[in-house]
């Protein structure tokens, strides 16, 4: 078209390069990725292009020698990726490639646009206000339209530079290259990687990485920029350049103001300040999030001032380069913790460690010395024990969210899981779903042989991340706990008269009461050893020695039911979980013990709902049975989760 070939002349004129010329006017055509990439030649074009800066045929920034094995890795930009990927340890079956520019891209592109706009013949039957008068050349073949309509379909010069070196990485790499990370689910990639994708997240294969560029001009052209933008007499033009300037920056960043008129002025959009006043100090000041409504506004209304480019125009450097990966993988199980001096999470007070280990802590290591050093896990578990309880049963549930992983998925399943890991299954034969899991039960095995009898690990498993973290969040509301204690009721213990207060409340405050008997007498003298009752419910402050670290709320809870038991009775012939509790009569009269099982809502604060916490838990089991009772040992017997799924016991360690 004619119309192209006038823009492409004045494109050419500006020093632009073959490449940009081609994303710019060719845009989202057919054509415009095959002559993007063919467009081998534009590596030998000089001088550097103001649109791109290099970015699209300097031959350090888009392209790969031939002995690029023998250059250094610092010579040239996507040598320094090979080595950057092939040195980081990732097990990956293809590749994400996402490029961040610097902001003077958006800059100049819109200078670029507004040159065209003034040269461009104005269109009768184009609805647009101008402000631009149109230009006398008699040669200008496009008009306003055509330039607009290049505007929206045009390819920034990131997503060119991704187009370009998509092929020549994928060829070193030995890997594709996906333009969406959809395509890791598509049919053709599925079946031609089915031996080495994880059965239940293919998107667990998937490398990202993630390219951040620099430019030694970027402060002082945007601040140029803005400062020729203020000049123009609009209100919404200069509210837009005082927020561009004064934003609060984070991260440490200097929080500057503009020297103003009025030391607070009411109407920022009408105030003149010098923007020469504000000299940027740190790089990457300005950004897309605050730049971009201020080009929005100027393009919208087709304000233009001259504004040109240096007329020595340096190329890119890289900033940054990130490996992540597109997911993460979550491990699902189940922990027993059989230590009364062993924290859930590292125990540190005022940056001194009580404690030496941690439930976390050795759950955690071992899991990351399989998944690479680089990854990042995070534990997350459904409630927590205090330092001192055990958690006994079929154990808490918790998850291990792992990001960054440098181990494959599917190796990981091949070594550790019993079930999945030597089954040849193609991926046709599995149903992927959102509560597919695989087994990790050998992992588990490793993890329990390393935790010095502390903490049992069982249940484990890969899990869906949105499975997962439902079941923590939801279930953490709707589920119960089962606790089991050892209390101390010192001046006699207890008797058939504060049992009989006990049954008292429970009727008087519910009609489904459970005891076991109309007239309860201590020692039980029932073939069970043991009394019932419930419920109670309950009203519960913050307890005290949390008060510095929790909100001061109350919360209703429930204790759905409650069994005493004669400790001297029932420790006669102690089953192995009750082993622990034999200590305490060598310290305490064996009759003024007893044993408390109870099943309360989660949340329940036990201790407190046993000894009062100063007469602040409404009512208390000292409050009911009107004499002071104390806890010695608390242990949780049952956490009543449905998740994650049951799998058989992992094999004992050696």
């Amino acid at each position: 078209m004619a119309s192209e070939k006038l823009a492409i002349r004045f494109l050419r004129e500006w020093s632009c390069c073959t490449r940009c010329v081609t994303r710019l006017i060719h845009g989202r055509s057919s054509q415009c990725e095959e002559e993007l990439v063919k467009a081998e030649l534009a590596v030998y074009e000089t001088p550097i292009c103001p649109a791109c800066c290099g970015l699209l045929h300097h031959p350090s920034l888009c392209s790969i020698p031939s002995d690029f094995r023998t250059r250094r890795p610092d010579e040239n930009l996507l040598v320094s990726l090979v080595e950057r990927v092939e040195s980081s340890g990732f097990k990956y079956l293809a590749c994400l490639l996402k490029a961040i520019d610097p902001v003077i891209f958006s800059v100049r592109e819109h200078c670029i646009w507004t040159k065209l706009f003034g040269l461009a013949q104005p269109n009768s039957g184009f609805s647009r206000e101008t402000n631009i008068a149109p230009t006398s050349d008699a040669d200008a073949l496009f008009c306003t339209k055509d330039v607009d309509v290049w505007r929206r379909n045009s390819v920034s010069a990131k997503h060119a530079w991704q187009l370009i070196v998509y092929p020549l990485l994928s060829t070193v790499l030995k890997v594709p290259f996906l333009h969406s990370p959809d395509e890791i689910s598509a049919p053709e990639f599925l079946s031609a990687n089915a031996n080495g994708l994880a059965l239940f997240q293919p998107e667990t294969c998937l490398l990202r990485i993630e390219v951040e560029f620099t430019h030694a001009k970027t402060d002082s052209e945007c601040l140029a920029f803005a400062e020729q933008a203020n000049n123009i007499d609009s209100p919404m033009v200069r509210q837009h350049v005082f927020r561009l300037l004064n934003v609060p920056r984070k991260r440490n960043r200097l929080r500057r103001r503009i020297a103003v008129d009025s030391p607070e002025p009411t109407d920022c959009s009408s105030t003149l300040y010098t923007c020469a006043s504000v000299e940027p100090q740190i790089s990457g000041r300005f950004s897309k999030t605050f730049l971009q409504p201020l080009l929005l506004t100027l393009a919208e209304r087709n304000y233009s001032f001259d504004f040109t480019f240096p007329k020595e125009t340096e190329v890119f450097s890289l900033y940054k380069v990130q490996l992540t990966r597109e997911c993460p993988v979550v491990l699902a199980g189940r922990y027993v913790k059989l230590s009364r001096r062993l924290p859930q999470t590292p125990w540190i007070v005022d940056g001194t460690r009580k404690l030496p280990l941690s439930v976390e802590e050795l759950i955690v290591n071992p899991v990351r010395s399989h998944f690479g050093p680089s990854s990042r896990i995070t534990f997350s578990s459904s409630g927590r024990e205090d330092v001192d309880v055990r958690c006994l049963g079929l154990g808490r549930p918790f998850m291990l969210q792992v990001e960054n992983y440098q181990a494959s998925i599917a190796a990981v399943i091949n070594t550790f899981s019993k079930f999945h890991g030597k089954q040849k299954q193609s991926l046709k034969d599995v149903e992927i779903t959102d509560q597919s899991s695989v087994d990790l039960l050998h992992l588990a095995t490793l993890i329990n042989a390393q935790t010095e009898g502390k903490v049992f690990v069982r249940d484990l498993q890969f899990v869906q991340p949105s499975h997962a973290s439902h079941a923590i969040k939801f279930g953490e509301l709707e589920k119960s706990k089962c606790y089991r204690a050892v209390c101390w009721c010192p001046e006699g213990g207890l008797g058939s008269e504060q049992l009989c207060l006990l049954a008292n409340h429970c009727t008087g405050s519910s009609d489904s009461t459970q005891t076991t008997s109309d007239h309860p007498v201590w020692p039980p003298k029932i073939s069970s050893d043991y009394v019932e009752f419930g419920p109670i419910p309950l009203i519960q402050p913050t307890p005290i020695r949390v008060l510095h670290r929790r909100a001061a709320l109350e919360r209703t809870r429930t204790v759905r039911s409650m069994r005493l038991m004669d400790y001297k009775t029932r420790m006669r012939c102690p089953p192995p979980e009750f082993v622990d509790y034999l200590s305490w009569s060598k310290l305490y009269p064996v009759e003024e013990l007893f044993i408390l099982e109870l099943r309360c809502d989660a949340g329940t604060y036990v201790k407190e709902f046993i000894h009062g916490d100063l007469g602040r838990c409404r009512p208390s089991l000292a409050s009911i049975l009107q004499r002071q009772v104390d806890i010695l040992a608390l242990d949780v017997v049952a956490i009543e989760l449905n998740w994650p799924l049951r799998l058989p016991n992992p094999d004992l360690p050696v």
